[in-house]
């Protein structure tokens, strides 16, 4: 929930910062790159204890999350992005494993609803954002009346820049930070009562055929999750600039809604995992992808058809990640290190996005949309 506020409210931050778009965009690679750093850990759970290390980086996450709105330039928000994310990539690579630990072969459906709590912060973070954003100011064609003429007011302060946007700003992100603060109070209850051992856990030894599947699964979360991060953060820019018919608050009610149904459909998900199998689950999911591709590349200037877009695309996107780890798990036995692996693979476009979508988003937002299409 704490990372997903950057997407709807760019474009303020942009402005609060006095940045450009290409800089602001920086953002996103320092969340990829906070990421893979947290990923890596993984490596040194056979040194250090592991749930502890989660609790502390947990922990960071939602601090920094909270300081981004305090930070007076935009190098120290990017430094407190990079922070913030490494809790984000521990967690992401950590939290995964402990279903299949406690849950083993019966982990299938509770992967679902792992999903659908992120699905679920995804819902509340923009709601409870929405009111305090600005957006993308333009003023209005205003004349000074003569004896004979009309002439046009012409002004040199830029009206972006007569809004404090901050000020506006620190609330929802302080507030959704307060919030996820409860997770790391939920780690460190568990630790105490320790439920389960997680060395009783058998992993199949290693081999050629499951080096090679793991090759591919993470060629495979580059693709897919360099699009899902990359619409998740950039969509609500993006559509502000495409359409002159949405504004900031309206742009954070559209991702909300992919959100809705990116989380409702995982519940349905969870229900049916256990009769339909993950590469199943996959195809029609990516099928849905496409479709929602298709219809975006058509209707990306009419505001119906990008309600509708958002819609499907919650709906492809809502189950895969937690199919892959499932088929994953079935297929070559999940541990912390291809959990990591999995994560680290998943940063690398998030890292090259401002590079490939920062420069073109406000100016060039149809040839940003090729750029996109091509992550699929």
């Amino acid at each position: 929930m704490a990372l997903n506020l950057f997407g709807p409210s760019m474009i303020d931050l942009q402005y609060m910062l006095n940045t450009t778009m290409s800089m602001i965009s920086l953002c996103q690679t320092a969340t990829g790159v906070g990421s893979l750093i947290g990923a890596l850990c993984s490596f040194l759970y056979v040194y250090i204890n592991r749930q502890f290390t989660v609790i502390v980086m947990t922990s960071l996450m939602y601090v920094f999350s909270v300081l981004i709105i305090l930070c007076p330039d935009i190098w120290w928000t990017i430094g407190a992005f990079i922070v913030a994310a490494v809790g984000a990539g521990a967690w992401d690579s950590v939290s995964s494993i402990w279903i299949v630990e406690m849950w083993q072969q019966n982990s299938d459906p509770l992967m679902q609803v792992l999903q659908c709590m992120y699905g679920l912060g995804s819902i509340i973070g923009p709601l409870i954002l929405a009111p305090y954003l600005t957006g993308d100011l333009k003023p209005d064609n205003q004349t000074v009346s003569t004896l004979t003429t009309q002439l046009p007011l012409i002004t040199t302060t830029d009206i972006n820049n007569s809004v404090d946007r901050r000020s506006k700003l620190i609330a929802p992100y302080v507030m959704v930070g307060s919030i996820g603060l409860v997770v790391p109070k939920i780690l460190i209850d568990q630790k105490t009562e320790d439920k389960y051992n997680e060395s009783d856990v058998i992993v199949k030894k290693s081999s050629t055929d499951r080096i090679i599947l793991i090759i591919i699964l993470c060629l495979t979360f580059i693709s897919y999750s360099g699009l899902e991060n990359i619409y998740f953060s950039y969509s609500s820019t993006y559509f502000q600039y495409a359409c002159n018919d949405i504004d900031a608050k309206t742009a954070s009610h559209m991702l909300s809604v992919m959100s809705a149904t990116f989380t409702g459909a995982r519940l349905v998900t969870a229900l049916i995992a256990t009769r339909l199998r993950s590469q199943t689950i996959i195809a029609y999911s990516l099928c849905l992808v496409c479709i929602s591709m298709l219809i975006l590349y058509f209707g990306q200037h009419s505001v119906p058809l990008i309600w509708t877009t958002n819609a499907l695309f919650g709906l492809g996107f809502s189950a895969l990640r937690p199919a892959y780890y499932a088929f994953a798990e079935k297929s070559i036995q999940l541990t912390d290190r291809v959990s990591a692996l999995f994560t680290v693979f998943s940063s690398i476009l998030l890292i090259l996005s401002p590079l490939l979508l920062g420069p073109l988003i406000k100016d060039h937002t149809e040839r940003s949309y090729y750029k996109l299409e091509t992550f699929k």
